[in-house]
């Protein structure tokens, strides 16, 4: 046997640990994105019975309580706004951005 037939099979035996390696990182990375796609099944899950449940909330009669719509809370946000009027604008911008 020669240089060059040594060579080549220092050649083949490199290739063969570079394949072992990328197959074992193929193999977390089949493990993660199943971890992955099973998180994401979740959060979708909880979000849709999330939405389920506040559509639910908004149907359901308040006897006597009642839930703010948009337009009471945008009002309700002016409300709150007005008192800031009075501070002046260097302690309205710090509030504003607490």
């Amino acid at each position: 046997m020669g240089p060059p037939l040594e060579k080549r099979r220092g050649d083949w035996q490199e290739l063969e640990e570079e394949f072992q390696q990328l197959q074992e990182t193929h193999k977390i990375y089949k493990q993660k994105l199943e971890e992955l796609n099973s998180l994401q099944a979740a959060c979708s899950s909880s979000i849709q019975k999330q939405k389920r449940g506040l559509q639910d909330f908004t149907k359901v009669p308040s006897y006597g309580v009642s839930v703010p719509l948009a337009d009471e809370r945008a009002a309700a946000a002016v409300d709150l706004k007005q008192p800031l009027s009075g501070l002046g604008l260097a302690a309205e911008k710090r509030l504003i951005l607490r």
